[in-house]
């Protein structure tokens, strides 16, 4: 398996479990401005993780997985995209498993949601692709 595969799945799966350690570190709520500081990191931690898994590992692994075929630049921002939008179901399946029911207004919300992602996935992938850096977006 190539390295940027595992890099990958380390980010997506592993990323969501070091964000809380921001909160519960002593020396941040001493300091006057802890609180808002570790909220800054954490949201720029948030970006930067799923930045770094979608544009800069998964998508150019698409790309080079599929440089042979037609159209592979849009196919492989679009699967990055979707792949992208459908990680933000998250509250659904959140709220399945707590309530143990998904009522239809919190399964629309959340699909607005997606939607909205999958489209800013795709802005970001063309971003990612024309300019060959993920900085900007992750900033």
């Amino acid at each position: 398996m190539k390295k940027s595969v595992l890099f990958f799945i380390l980010l997506v799966f592993m990323a969501p479990n070091l964000i809380p350690f921001a909160f519960v570190n002593p020396i941040l709520y001493d300091a006057k401005w802890g609180i808002i500081l570790a909220l800054f990191l954490a949201t720029l931690s948030i970006g930067f993780m799923e930045e770094t898994a979608m544009r800069g590992t998964l998508l150019p692994f698409l790309c080079e997985k599929w440089n042979n075929k037609k159209h592979f630049y849009f196919k492989a921002a679009l699967s990055s995209s979707v792949l992208f939008g459908c990680m933000h179901y998250t509250w659904s399946v959140r709220h399945l498993v707590t309530t143990g029911k998904l009522p239809l207004d919190v399964f629309l919300g959340n699909s607005y949601q997606v939607f909205y992602c999958i489209c800013f996935g795709l802005f970001a992938a063309g971003v990612a692709l024309y300019t060959r850096n993920i900085i900007g977006l992750v900033f």
